[in-house]
């Protein structure tokens, strides 16, 4: 869905586009280049100076001339180091664009886990509200019993209008997620009846993976090498400005002088070569080239820490998807026991053995330990996401949903 109609998805797809189209610009320097020129000059002369009669016609001469021109760079080292450049850069694009694409998945991903979180949160609300209208009616009617305590009714009825409170707040930021997700997405809705969020255990070992592709597959560690193969070209773009420029020039075509009674033409033409190269410039281009050095060391830099940055978001990713499993498994024993407590609680309650305060605790207590193992749950699909995104790699990880 996110490919076929998401519009930040389709704006990624025209970065290569837009590279091919520079990298055709740079070629286009040492390629031939033509055009067509035409000059019509207009001027007052004295005819008879000339030799024609004083009775000629206004003294108006014109002199025109139709020629194609040609220009065709035979040594431009420049254009060739720029050509490079551009290559490279077409390259980068493409990588970029892998780059955009995973960050806009990790995204989509993102959001659908944070609905599925907030419907859960819903489900744990609306059965929040359903238990403690039970405690409610169990305390009215242990209160017309004349067995009952008062202050046990209206605690019962503030925890029913605190959860409708929570299921109102809840379910706004639930409808926001949707729209979030929608407009990833490029749709104007979502269902509402999202697949529950469940746990799926993944085993992975970390020497495992980086024995086997380590961080070379991630775009941003090819991007920031590929970064560095462009500023090395343009380093040597830099450097070629000082050498000489030799080009080809030529003009052919037809001219000649007309008068109003009469005109006439010949053919025309210029062939020559030029060569062109800085004498003194200011030091401009040892600036220039200073510059560029600069960039080169920054992009290698800047590609050393990617590929270190890239190893620890996978180990921090693995790390955590370890300690969520175990935190998981935790709370899932904590949601029994507090289940267990609250069952305790109502027989109790029910006997006469214990007030309303320790049924709306027990209550209380089984409420966050839902809410607690929804939000482990959701942190382990989220360290499962992040591991696929750190490694590059979004299309092991639909392949192991449809699996699960």
């Amino acid at each position: 869905m996110l490919k076929a109609r998401g519009i930040r998805w389709h704006q990624t797809e025209l970065l290569p586009a837009d590279a091919d189209s520079l990298r055709t610009q740079a070629e286009s320097a040492l390629k031939p280049h033509m055009a067509f020129v035409g000059e019509e000059l207009l001027t007052r002369v004295d005819l008879h100076q000339l030799g024609f009669p004083e009775s000629g016609p206004l003294g108006l001469v014109t002199y025109g001339s139709a020629v194609a021109e040609v220009q065709y760079a035979l040594l431009d080292l420049k254009s060739k180091a720029r050509i490079e450049t551009a290559k490279v850069n077409q390259t980068l694009s493409v990588e970029n664009m892998k780059q955009y694409q995973s960050d806009l998945t990790y995204g989509m991903l993102l959001a659908f886990l944070n609905s599925q979180r907030l419907a859960e949160r819903l489900k744990v609300i609306d059965s929040n509200i359903q238990r403690n209208s039970e405690i409610l009616k169990m305390a009215e009617a242990k209160q017309r019993s004349g067995a009952g305590i008062p202050t046990d009714v209206l605690r019962a009825k503030g925890l029913v209008s605190l959860e409708n409170m929570k299921r109102l707040d809840t379910m706004t930021n639930f409808k926001k997620s949707l729209r979030d997700l929608g407009t990833l997405l490029g749709l104007s809705s979502i269902d509402e009846n999202l697949e529950p969020l469940s746990l799926k255990v993944i085993g992975i070992d970390a020497k495992d993976h980086f024995a086997k592709t380590g961080v070379d597959e991630r775009p941003d560690v090819r991007a920031a090498e590929l970064t560095v193969q462009a500023a090395r070209h343009m380093k040597s773009e830099s450097e070629y400005e000082l050498d000489p420029r030799v080009e080809f020039l030529g003009d052919v075509g037809v001219g000649g002088v007309s008068l109003l009674q009469g005109q006439g033409s010949n053919l025309v033409g210029i062939l020559g070569i030029q060569v062109k190269f800085p004498i003194f410039d200011g030091y401009y281009y040892t600036a220039k080239m200073q510059q560029a050095e600069i960039q080169v060391t920054k992009a290698e830099l800047q590609a050393q820490h990617t590929r270190l940055d890239s190893e620890s978001q996978i180990y921090n990713a693995l790390d955590q998807l370890e300690t969520s499993r175990l935190a998981a498994d935790l709370a899932s024993e904590q949601v029994q026991l507090a289940t267990e407590e609250l069952n305790v609680a109502r027989r109790r309650f029910t006997t006469g053995v214990t007030s309303g305060m320790d049924l709306a605790s027990s209550q209380a207590n089984l409420s966050s330990a839902l809410n607690n193992y929804i939000d482990i749950v959701f942190g382990y699909e989220v360290s499962k996401v992040s591991y696929f995104r750190s490694i590059g790699e979004f299309d092991s990880y639909f392949d192991l949903e449809k699996k699960k």
